[in-house]
């Protein structure tokens, strides 16, 4: 059986010049090691949290997103039907009884200052707060900033 030794070369090792990930992964703990595979076996979590779906497009799979921001806008626009304190404003504002603050926009929801008003819908509400604190990157209405 033939060794190393019995050829004659030099080894010379250069840190961190050929191969960048084996030097970084060769200074790891076996104990390390094992939570990054840890670590990348949770990554489906993260990805849940964007609600993405798996879909395969042109020549590999891709990952894309069906929800907009418009169907939150349609729900409540629906939710405001049932919701006895805007139908009243509502029927005001079809007779004009109403002060120029509220208004009724193109599809028929009532707005306060031009701002689309919510309805006492509990589930909607607190659908609503889950989806907004849940987010990763929280963008305030008539801000610059990025939370």
């Amino acid at each position: 059986m033939e060794t190393l030794e019995d050829y004659d070369f030099a080894l010379h090792y250069h840190p961190g010049k050929a191969n960048v990930v084996a030097d970084a992964l060769s200074r790891k703990s076996h104990g390390q090691l094992s939570n990054l595979g840890l670590r990348k076996f949770e990554m489906h979590v993260f990805i849940e949290d964007f609600e993405l779906c798996l879909g395969w497009e042109g020549q590999g799979p891709c990952l894309y997103s069906i929800l907009t921001r418009l169907m939150v806008i349609q729900r409540i626009v629906e939710a405001q039907v049932y919701d006895e304190s805007l139908e009243k404003v509502k029927a005001q504002l079809v007779e004009g009884e109403v002060d120029e603050n509220w208004s009724m926009h193109v599809d028929e929801n009532v707005r306060f200052k031009e701002r689309l008003c919510m309805p006492r819908d509990v589930e909607l509400i607190n659908e609503l707060l889950a989806d907004a604190h849940k987010a990763k990157y929280t963008i305030h209405s008539r801000s610059t900033k990025m939370y």
